[in-house]
């Protein structure tokens, strides 16, 4: 079951030789110790292969404690209006980073 998650994961990802994504047929999996992976990703367009390195766990990398992942998670996708919204307010900024969030969060 996990063999197949990871080449499905390694298949998402793109060749760094010419960008095309690997075929899930073409990701071996090498080994496994401790929740790392070693897998061998060969692409289908240029034939260069890859060694990935991944790290497969049930905990939740997320350091949002519950209240904002409960926060985060009903907020809608972030859309075009949003990020020229941020660039707007960035461009006006005058000041460092510390300045941009309240104390205790930088």
């Amino acid at each position: 079951m996990e063999d197949g998650l990871m080449r499905r994961l390694v298949a998402s990802c793109r060749c760094q030789s010419c960008g095309h994504r690997y075929p899930a047929d073409n990701v071996t999996v090498l080994g496994e110790e401790d929740g790392l992976w070693l897998l061998r990703a060969v692409c289908g367009a240029c034939h260069v292969s890859a060694v990935v390195a991944a790290i497969l766990r049930d905990e939740d990398p997320s350091d949002l404690s519950p209240g904002e992942q409960v926060r985060f998670r009903s907020l809608g996708p972030v859309n075009a209006d949003d990020v020229l919204d941020a660039r707007e307010f960035l461009a006006r900024f005058r000041g460092d980073v510390d300045g941009l969030f309240p104390p205790g969060q930088a």
